[in-house]
């Protein structure tokens, strides 16, 4: 039978390039739809959750330096505790730990008693030092005078009612005297289980300005703080937000809070009425605690007039701590969008997190436009990618199909033709050379005759191809279980460093208050008439504690550095004084310090000079530890590099000590806790953290550390550091009586009232009248700065050299602390002489 050939549009060539256009179509239309409706989504689910993480990382770290600023509170608090009821203990011992580590973000603190608490018959005797523009922590008398107090201040009463141990963080406001923008922590002091007082730390709240503001970087909007009233602590325009006032000290700031912010700014509004809301929140959710206690509220409005009763009701839920729970997972609270943002000035998302503890609010506020247009550039892309893609494999996929199957199945359909051509020639002994013995009608229909052909084989093949396919299941289930092992032991390996990062930054804060309260204990003993075996004693604690709390320092540092949480200065500062600081150090070791200075080094840098101190410091100490008494130790200082707007300075230390050997200076700076020397009885001690350290330090200045060394002869530690250029400098001080290698010679001028001060009869003294003088022009300074130490010192020094009968009311006037007649009193002195 004769059979017609087969249509070309019936043929697979046809049909399959139609079928081959439609599925493109379909796949890129479906693509389409599921990222615009689905797609989108996603985006802006995933942008939510990225604003989520930075906030709580935000939070987190805020929560870190308020745990900071509470343990220094709950320091303040011990101290005052334990130190003896004397003026001249609290002026010596309390601001030395209000100023920890110079922590400019510190406005001040101190101590404030019950009425009569401290002096018998004195209602109010407060310490409060506030920190002055140039950094100095200055003693203010101002709540002690008879038109102030403090008793009935909104951070005193509530501390009266807390738990012991228990900090509690004030409203933002701005301190009457120091006039500085400040939010206060307090604790509660007790004598003998009774309530006798409150310890204070002020944090600025330009240091919290600064702090949300580092955040923008990290997102397209920005980011503020409220504290628990809806007072601004910050905002990006503080301007908006601040009130100013013109007084002696220059103009006082103080902030709104966001309800009244809203009355003048209506885009606000939302935002304001969520706020006030979550208050509300919170004080339904205290309300229904065991912890909430109504009667406190009630007291506090009692004894405060600065505090109303609705304030007083949530200074109670706080300290419930409705919250108590919120961070476990995630410190956000809620988001949600406004139509137009006062700043973004257009739709935005608005995301409030809470801050344990203070019950501030951090709110991160993000363009919805970015989202949007993130999401809107994302679809198009993936459009255009995806349609390339899907054209070219398309594309692809037809050759290939044309290659295998379609050209394949037009000769078979042409040997199937003339197969029916020579059956009708009668020709059946070439039948054989076609192979194929069954005719069909179409395409399909011809393969009918390979389909029973292949039929055996590929029963054969499938079950080949399942033996292989269970084998390769089992492979893939065994590399599953391997990576997820392997992903198992990096998470514990992660979190066990973490732990220890943790661990050390949390043993290093415990262990500071324990040991400041001794060393401060300590000082006072000190300070006492003991015999030599007791002073001797006293000395050895107060040289070790100084060793303990080095270490406990360093130990600090290193975790903060593994954290990532240690940020660097951009201060101005001096080198000379820098250099006349480690001159002292040296001295007290019973060492001569030699200088190498260039001349051409600027007195005037921009850094941290509290971290350049600790390098030069930690340096200083390994060259004294391991060189002979008495010997020569060098410090030079020259310039490496100078670009425009910065300097590089070369740093060396060169001692004369047993050196170190070649193989071994590398070891120095990989292993922390690791010496050169790891016996058992090993001569030099410490914790092999400071060269660590140093390391991590200086290359944080853009700089580099290494050490040049000769077993036997010596070692210099040499490195670099980055500076900034500050507009204006000073010329460099040299420090009088120090060799300089560049310029030998000491300063003649230079007074050493130790070595002048040697005669114990007054009346019969040969003394300078230059010298009384200068060491009365001392005295006066020191009174004048409300410095106790630098009072007892200088006045100790004039009273060898004049009569006790001029010195008599001096002497009293000191002791009364009536600092102005003792001015007055040294300018009569000095007029006499």
């Amino acid at each position: 039978m004769s059979q017609n050939a087969v249509k070309w549009y019936q043929g697979f060539a046809f049909k399959g390039t139609v079928y081959m256009v439609v599925v493109a179509a379909a796949l890129m239309a479906s693509i389409i739809l599921v990222i615009n409706f689905k797609g989108k989504k996603i985006v802006m689910e995933e942008s939510i959750r990225l604003i989520e993480q930075v906030g709580n990382t935000a939070v987190s770290r805020l929560n870190a330096r308020s745990r900071e600023i509470k343990a220094l509170t709950r320091n303040v608090g011990i101290s005052a505790e334990n130190l003896p009821k004397d003026l001249i203990a609290f002026h010596t011992v309390l601001p030395t730990i209000i100023d920890y580590n110079g922590d400019w973000g510190i406005a001040g603190g101190g101590y404030w008693p019950e009425p009569f608490g401290f002096t018998p018959g004195v209602e109010k005797r407060s310490f409060f030092w506030g920190r002055e523009a140039d950094g100095r922590m200055l003693f203010f008398d101002d709540y002690n005078q008879p038109d102030t107090g403090y008793h009935n201040q909104e951070w005193y009463v509530v501390v009266r009612y807390t738990e012991p141990g228990q900090t509690v963080w004030s409203r933002s406001y701005m301190d009457p005297h120091s006039y500085q923008p400040m939010v206060t922590c307090t604790i509660a002091t007790h004598d003998e289980g009774e309530f006798s007082g409150t310890a204070t730390i002020d944090l600025k709240l330009d240091a919290l300005h600064d702090f949300a503001n580092s955040w923008k970087k990290k997102i397209s909007g920005y980011t503020f703080i409220l504290d628990r009233n809806n007072k601004f602590i910050t905002y990006p325009e503080p301007s908006l937000v601040q009130t100013m006032t013109e007084s002696l000290r220059g103009k006082a700031v103080d902030f709104i809070t966001a309800s009244d912010f809203a009355k003048k700014e209506p885009r606000f509004q939302p935002l304001a009425a969520y706020v006030e809301k979550l208050n509300k929140r919170i004080l339904k959710l205290a309300m229904g605690m065991p912890e909430y206690r109504s009667q406190l509220a009630k007291n506090i409005f009692r004894d405060s007039p600065q505090i109303n009763e609705e304030e007083s009701k949530l200074i109670a839920a706080m300290l419930a701590d409705p919250f108590k729970d919120k961070g476990s997972d995630t410190f956000l609270i809620d988001s949600f969008f406004v139509e137009n943002d006062p700043l973004l000035k257009e739709k935005s998302l608005v995301s409030v997190f809470h801050v344990p503890d203070a019950y501030w609010k951090f709110v991160v506020v993000e363009p919805y436009s970015k989202t949007i247009q993130y999401a809107s550039n994302l679809v198009l892309s993936l459009t255009l990618y995806l349609g390339v893609i899907i054209v070219f494999i398309t594309g692809l996929a037809y050759l290939t199909l044309r290659k295998a199957l379609i050209i394949p199945l037009l000769r078979t359909t042409r040997s199937v033709q003339r197969m029916e051509a020579l059956i009708a020639e009668g020709k059946i002994h070439d039948l054989e050379k076609q192979r194929l013995k069954k005719i069909g009608s179409g395409e399909i229909g011809f393969l009918s005759f390979v389909f029973k052909k292949l039929a055996d084989r590929f029963i054969d093949a499938h079950k080949s191809l399942r033996i292989a396919n269970d084998s390769a299941e089992a492979a893939n289930e065994n590399l599953s279980e391997l990576i997820k092992s392997e992903r198992e032991m990096a998470s514990k390996a992660q979190a066990a460093s973490q732990a220890k990062s943790n661990f050390l930054n949390n043993v290093s804060h415990e262990l500071r208050t324990p040991m400041n309260a001794i060393m401060s204990m300590n000082q006072f003993l000190l300070e006492m008439e003991l015999d030599d075996d007791q002073a001797g004693y006293s000395k050895t604690i107060q040289e070790k504690s100084f060793e303990l709390l080095t270490i406990i320092d360093d130990i600090l540092d290193f975790s903060e550095i593994e954290t990532g949480r240690l940020d660097l200065d951009k201060s101005t500062f001096y080198l000379d004084d820098l250099i006349k600081d480690i001159v002292d150090i040296v001295r007290e070791k019973n060492f001569e310090l030699v200088l190498d200075i260039s001349p051409e080094i600027p007195n005037a840098l921009a850094g941290d000079i509290l971290r350049l101190k600790q390098i030069l410091k930690n340096l200083m100490n390994n060259a004294c530890k391991f060189s002979v008494k008495n010997s020569e130790i060098i410090l030079g200082i020259s310039t490496a590099k100078e670009p425009a707007k910065t300097i590089v300075l070369q740093f060396y230390i060169q001692d004369t000590g047993i050196g170190i050997a070649a193989n071994d200076i590398e070891k120095l700076f990989k292993e922390p806790f690791t010496q050169v020397d790891a016996s058992s009885t090993r001569q030099y001690e410490g914790l092999g953290l400071g060269l660590i350290i140093c390391k991590s330090l200086v290359e944080m200045m853009n700089g580099k550390i290494w050490i040049e060394s000769v077993l036997d002869k010596g070692t210099t530690v040499l490195f670099t550091a980055e500076f900034m250029k500050p507009e204006e400098g000073s010329p460099f001080d040299f420090p009088a009586g120090i060799k300089n290698l560049q310029t030998v010679g000491t300063d003649a001028d230079e007074i050493d009232i130790d070595d002048q001060v040697d005669n114990e009869d007054n009346e019969e003294s040969s003394a300078d009248p230059e010298q009384i003088q200068k060491l009365l022009e001392n005295l006066a300074r020191s009174i004048s700065e409300s410095d106790p130490v630098e009072i007892n010192h200088y006045l100790e020094q004039v009273s060898t050299l004049i009569k006790p009968a001029l010195l008599k009311n001096l002497t009293e006037y000191v002791s009364d602390y009536d600092f102005e007649n003792a001015l007055l009193e040294i300018n009569k002195i000095t007029d006499s002489l």
